[in-house]
């Protein structure tokens, strides 16, 4: 009977609000309009943050997976591959990874089969490594032991997305002959279509074939799937016994007398940078959806000052203040919840264009739909915004004398409405409105200070008319492979416009760089080894192509052949580490110091500039240049400087390249200027993200504080009527309204100033030559929002200007 009784009761206070809020569509639409823009944005960040950090890995039991790698203190901050050797004793002694597998980058092939040629990403894999994944092909088998036989190793899985895309979904792809190189490859299967590890780029998985010999080769990427009920923590005490006797035996390393194997959570590994940023949008999306709330009930409060007779009354013939606030917060949560079905269909359009726009970005992610968690999530934050922007008002609604209130009379409604003074409910709202506005225009200036310093730092060389190409795999070694890259330098000096060309083994920005480790001839004559160092193998006219400075020696000449003694340039922060006096030239190195084997003799011919060509931030690294004619790092780019008033056509480089090898696949033709605003793309996003978090919550927060400008001034005409009838200026009334607009922006900017400090201090690591604490950018902000705040409260002053006394009290 008493839960018939509460149905019926909420029944009834649903139609209720229902009509109620029909017949007010002034306060209505505005509110609606808030709460969906509110819920849209935070859906549309929930269903990135559900895609990007929760389903990165849509594995089973993804959280018992975990990346394996080497590290040294001699190199710290690297991550080293593993051998074979290393992998297969962890795995047998480690006793908690239930798999062990391990990956190896080929590189890109080139796919001569199916609808179109095409370049994509290969691997070779251990036998294990797609049993840590459990994951099987859809259509055929796995690997079997006999594949990963030297000779027998001609069998391919391809990814899902090839399989659809290059070959229709023919389920009898199973058995056919596709040539990759020009090699011809068995498929055996087709994997599932969410398999994309490491990347979606990655489409052919080969067998590594297996060697009799042991393996030092430490080149492999190693995953493994921890015991169910074993921490991370378990796994890396486990890791550090093993490295113990991994530093024992015959397969130590030497130059790195403390080399260690740890483990990171696999998925922190995939998410990587993604994770900042979704972080801070989480963080955005916390601020927005609290100026939401707070301009919400003002909005409500405002509404039930004009009711605050209906509701007297009400209580004066018998109805509980309870039943009272309970009306009115149904209507709060109809509010709501009407503004999250608003802001849901919003959010669907919005997905779609995230998903065309950033469809790259997002690769490597789960799918971005709307699924249960995201729904329940929007839902959720909808009836916990509704009770927390309805409650307040409800209940100061409900807090009146009802014989006050009558004997009022009508215009008593009207009567001692003041900012600041009479309702600091809505004074300390607007305030805060300010406040959390001021927090998120702060975190903006701040990335944006940060980004500008980034595409304003010094790169060390210069990047204007510079072109740059970074080949596929070479068909070619040795001195096949610089015969080809020579004529491949030919073709392109003999463009019109073209100043210079030069071959580098990774193009600048490229993302990844290429290491080697060496012993240094000290200026005591001693040897000592190197940690981990940057290396380029490069042409001639590199450094001029490039404009790096040479500081001491010179440069590499075409005189520099394989059969020339070797030469090598250093970098002047490497010649820093290594050589006290600054004087490295005729100092030796020995590219095989500590490895074992007879030594490989290079004598440094000259030091350049340090530059950044990996990473804009940071300073430069050092970095250890050969000839590429003596010593071949196997990757390959080609940099074009042209004339200052000239250029180069795509088509013109791709013809001059492919006349030497048709089959040198490429990727497109990109200035440098453009490949370096590319490296940039993180900091980017993350500035002009929060910028548009920014302008979000300060149009909410002015449009909060317009409203109760608005309705301050209403609510004051008669007071401001009697003061204009007593000699008052019009210039007087303006400055009234204005004063308490001032006090209540400047509180908002004061308390928003010490809130962002305290905030800010997580965008530490997001920043670039920056502080947090930024006072520019405080000062800046902070005058820039008082202005625009200060702007809109003016709207709404300059009604008084309009006022007429006779007209005011005659109403009165």
């Amino acid at each position: 009977m008493a839960g018939s009784t509460s149905l019926g009761h909420l029944r009834a206070n649903m139609l209720q609000g229902v009509r109620t809020l029909a017949k007010s569509p002034r306060f209505t639409i505005p509110a609606l309009a808030i709460i969906a823009l509110g819920i849209f944005i935070a859906t549309l960040v929930f269903t990135i943050f559900d895609a990007v950090i929760l389903n990165a890995l849509p594995y089973p039991h993804a959280s018992r997976m975990v990346a394996l790698f080497g590290k040294s203190e001699r190199a710290a901050g690297s991550q080293f591959p593993l051998s074979r050797n290393e992998i297969e004793q962890l795995q047998s002694d480690a006793g908690i990874f239930d798999r062990v597998g391990y990956y190896v980058y080929l590189g890109d092939k080139h796919l001569t089969d199916g609808d179109a040629a095409l370049r994509i990403g290969s691997l070779q894999v251990s036998p294990d490594f797609f049993r840590v994944f459990e994951m099987e092909p859809i259509l055929g088998r796995q690997f079997r032991l006999e594949e990963f036989q030297s000779g027998k190793n001609d069998a391919v899985i391809i990814a899902y997305g090839l399989w659809q895309r290059q070959f229709s979904s023919d389920p009898q792809v199973i058995g056919r002959v596709i040539h990759l190189d020009g090699a011809p490859y068995t498929v055996v299967g087709v994997m599932p279509e969410g398999f994309r590890f490491p990347t979606p780029e990655v489409r052919a998985w080969f067998p590594d074939p297996a060697s009799s010999q042991p393996d030092k080769a430490a080149d492999k990427m190693a995953v493994a799937r921890v015991r169910p009920g074993a921490s991370l923590a378990q796994a890396q005490a486990a890791l550090a016994v093993v490295s113990s006797r991994l530093r024992q035996g015959p397969f130590n390393r030497p130059v790195f007398p403390d080399f260690t194997i740890s483990a990171i959570n696999l998925r922190d590994q995939v998410v990587g940078a993604s994770q900042k940023i979704l972080l801070l949008l989480l963080l955005a999306v916390a601020l927005v959806q609290l100026i939401v709330c707070a301009n919400v009930t003002n909005l409500l409060l405002a509404r039930n000052a004009l009711r605050k007779k209906e509701v007297a009354i009400r209580i004066a013939l018998g109805a509980s203040r309870l039943r009272v606030i309970q009306e009115l917060l149904t209507e709060s949560l109809l509010l709501g919840i009407a503004g999250c079905v608003l802001g849901l269909i919003l959010a669907a359009g919005g997905i779609h264009v995230v998903r065309i726009a950033f469809a790259q970005s997002l690769d490597n992610c789960g799918p971005l739909v709307m699924d249960l968690f995201v729904l329940s999530a929007s839902l959720g934050l909808s009836i916990f915004s509704g009770i927390i922007f309805g409650l307040l008002p409800a209940i100061r609604a409900t807090a009146v004398s009802p014989n006050h209130v009558l004997q009022e009379g009508s215009g008593g409604s009207r009567a001692g409405f003041r900012l600041l003074r009479g309702h600091r409910l809505q004074s300390v709202l607007t305030a805060s409105q300010i406040t959390l506005a001021l927090v998120l225009l702060i975190g903006f200036g701040l990335l944006f200070r940060s980004l500008s310093r980034i595409m304003n730092v010094d790169q060390g060389f210069n990047p204007k008319k510079v072109i740059a190409i970074q080949f596929g795999t070479l068909n070619r070694s040795g001195q096949k492979a610089t015969v080809a890259l020579n004529q491949v330098l030919w073709n392109i000096r003999q463009l019109p416009s073209v100043q210079s060309a030069a071959i580098s083994s990774m193009r600048p920005f490229l993302g990844v760089s290429i290491a080697t480790l060496f012993a240094a001839q000290t200026t005591d004559g001693d040897w000592v080894m190197s940690p981990a160092i940057e290396a380029q193998a490069v042409s001639a006219d590199y450094f001029r192509t490039l404009q790096v400075p040479v500081i001491a020696g010179r440069a590499f000449s075409d005189s520099d052949t394989l059969g020339s003694p070797c030469v090598v340039v250093v970098s002047s922060s490497l010649a820093r580490i290594f050589w006290a006096d600054g004087n490295p030239l005729d100092r030796q190195i020995d590219l095989n110091g500590g490895l074992g084997g007879q030594p490989a003799i290079c004598r440094v011919i000259g030091v350049v500039n340090d530059v950044k060509d990996v990473l804009l931030q940071g300073t430069g690294k050092p970095e250890i240049y050969f000839h590429f004619a003596q010593r071949n790092l196997g990757t390959h780019a080609l940099l074009i400087r042209t004339n200052e008033n000239g250029s180069v056509s795509p088509n013109e480089v791709l013809h001059a390249v492919h006349a030497i090898d048709g089959s040198l696949d490429a990727d497109s033709v990109a200035s440098l200027d453009q490949i370096i605003s590319n490296s940039a793309y993180q900091p980017r996003l993350r500035a002009t993200v929060l910028g548009l978090f920014a302008m979000l919550a300060v149009a909410l927060a002015i449009t909060g504080l317009y409203g109760v400008t608005s309705h301050s001034v209403g609510q004051r005409t008669k007071e401001l009527g009697i003061r204009v009838a007593l000699g008052a200026t019009r210039a007087n009334l303006v400055q009234l309204i204005l004063t308490d607009c001032i006090v209540l922006i400047g509180i908002g900017v004061i308390a928003g100033s010490f809130v962002a400090l305290a905030v800010t201090r997580s965008f530490t690591s997001m920043l670039y030559e920056i502080k947090p604490a930024d006072l520019l950018t405080y000062v800046s902000t902070g005058a820039l929002l008082m202005v625009v705040a200060l702007a809109a409260s003016c709207v709404p002053a300059r009604r008084v200007t309009k006022l007429s006394p006779n007209v005011v009290l005659r109403e009165e």
